[in-house]
């Protein structure tokens, strides 16, 4: 399953494989590793060469040829090539786990953490299989696109670029000076001429050049980012995927404090804080968040409540969410706000070309919005691994210091704390372009003649500091909302 359907249908196969040994898993990623190396080396090679037939002789061939390239790059006797890339490998394999561990908050439940840590370990290795065959996919798309492209460009004139004169050593005072420099003046206007020859040449070839094989390289980019957000939306499903947890046995904790109210009635109170225990054990504890309640309150209000106390209130929203289930209701909050953040990186990277000024638009505006939507999934990707990275570090630290697993308080955190990252993404944008726009301005030079710093890196650390505060408080708001959990009943 993890070969045929995990790459269509990952949620599901997540689902029909949760009881794999960690050991079965890893020799699937194993070997899916090693096929999509040797797929890479093959595609690489191919871009980088000629036209080859694309029978599957030849392709063994290409691959073959690839991998005969890197072992002579190497220069390298065979055991020490081999100890070169058992480290390597061994550094991959190192990637993956912290991969996994980076992951694992997605799929977390109130289990015991090693529980946690042996699903993400075991969903990404199956997961593994996927790349393969999204290599494939892509080589089957980019080939086509590329062999027209190189078929074009192979039946093009190719006008050289004349050399540039260059002038004598003679001194001023040498009798031959004058004709020297009268020469080398003539040559000059001459190549003048041959360079603005050959440059209108090259735009003739450029005017008749289709469109596809103008933007072939800019399209085969555009398309390897998209399928890497299609390999991290299908690693998050696969993560993700339901699974039976075994419900903890827990004892009755007071929500406010954590005192143990094992023996008290719903009438009482905490002994330790005074808190009432209906509050912590009655039908009205933690009710679960306004997201988790958007049809019966409304999907606009949810959102406005649940946006605005992860930023004001963070532990009064972490007293409301319910660790003990398995909602996955966080998760939709999480995507609705992953076309705005897409959006928003494109624009702010073409209010970044405004900002530089024409040349950014010398190709017309086909290049720029290519880039756009390159630089909006890198934006998509960034804040999707910021998010799990945060809630690893601060759900883990929390983990240990209340020996409980709250990898899943502080998941569920970071997915309503994304307008928050939405509004630093903006922010990033908007005091990017500023800090490039007045880089050169008086501010700086004020700056450059009081410091010394030069005006640019003024301007670029002026820009880290700002944004650098928002990251450190998206941080403390984590931290304060996962805190809100640790306590939980249900």
């Amino acid at each position: 399953m993890a070969w045929v359907t995990a790459w269509l249908w990952p949620a599901r196969t997540a689902e029909r494989t949760q009881h794999v040994s960690l050991i079965s898993a890893w020799v699937v990623h194993f070997v899916a590793g090693v096929m999509a190396f040797l797929f890479a080396v093959g595609l690489a090679t191919w871009l980088d060469g000629r036209s080859f037939a694309l029978t599957p002789a030849e392709m063994i061939r290409v691959i073959a040829r690839g991998l005969e390239e890197i072992y002579r790059e190497l220069r390298l006797p065979p055991i020490v090539a081999g100890m070169v890339l058992t480290g390597i490998a061994v550094f991959v394999e190192l990637e993956f786990a912290v991969l996994a561990l980076v992951m694992a908050p997605w799929g977390a439940r109130d289990e015991p953490l090693r529980d946690t840590i042996k699903n993400g370990l075991r969903r990404t290795w199956l997961h593994t299989a996927v790349l393969p065959w999204g290599i494939v996919t892509f080589a089957a798309v980019v080939i086509p696109l590329q062999s027209p492209a190189r078929e074009w460009n192979r039946n093009q004139p190719t006008p050289a670029w004349p050399a540039v004169p260059t002038f004598s050593n003679l001194s001023p005072d040498d009798p031959g000076y004058q004709k020297a420099m009268d020469d080398y003046q003539a040559a000059m206007a001459e190549y003048n001429l041959r360079a603005a020859e050959v440059s209108r040449e090259w735009a003739a070839i450029r005017a008749r050049t289709p469109w596809y094989v103008r933007h072939a390289e800019p399209l085969t980019l555009m398309l390897g980012f998209g399928m890497t957000l299609w390999w991290l939306w299908s690693l998050f499903r696969f993560v993700g995927g339901p699974r039976e947890v075994t419900a903890m046995a827990r004892p009755p904790l007071c929500e406010t404090c954590g005192y143990n109210l094992t023996t008290m009635g719903m009438e009482g109170r905490c002994p330790e804080c005074g808190e009432g225990v209906a509050a912590s054990l009655g039908v009205e504890g933690r009710p679960g968040t306004a997201w988790d309640r958007r049809n019966t309150v409304g999907r606009v209000t949810a959102w406005w409540h649940c946006a605005g106390e992860a930023v004001r209130r963070p532990a009064r929203l972490g007293r409301t969410i319910r660790t003990g289930d398995s909602a996955t209701d966080h998760r939709g909050f999480f995507a609705l706000h992953l076309p705005v953040i897409f959006l928003a990186g494109a624009a702010g990277l073409l209010g970044f070309g405004v900002t530089v000024g024409a040349n950014f638009w010398a190709e017309g505006l086909t290049m720029p919005c290519i880039i756009a939507c390159v630089f909006g999934s890198v934006c998509v990707m960034g804040t999707a691994m910021f998010m799990q990275t945060a809630a690893t570090l601060v759900g883990g630290y929390l983990t240990i210091r209340e020996k409980r697993n709250l990898l899943a308080g502080s998941m569920r955190i970071g997915c309503y704390l994304t307008p928050y990252l939405l509004a630093w993404e903006v922010f990033g944008a908007a005091t990017g372009c500023a800090a490039i726009g007045l880089s050169e301005g008086p501010v700086f030079e004020v700056v450059e003649s009081m410091t010394g710093i030069k005006g640019e890196f003024a301007a670029f650390l002026s820009w880290f500091i700002l944004n650098a505060a928002w990251g450190v408080w998206y941080l403390v708001l984590l931290y304060r909302g996962t805190a809100g959990t640790r306590y939980a009943n249900r």
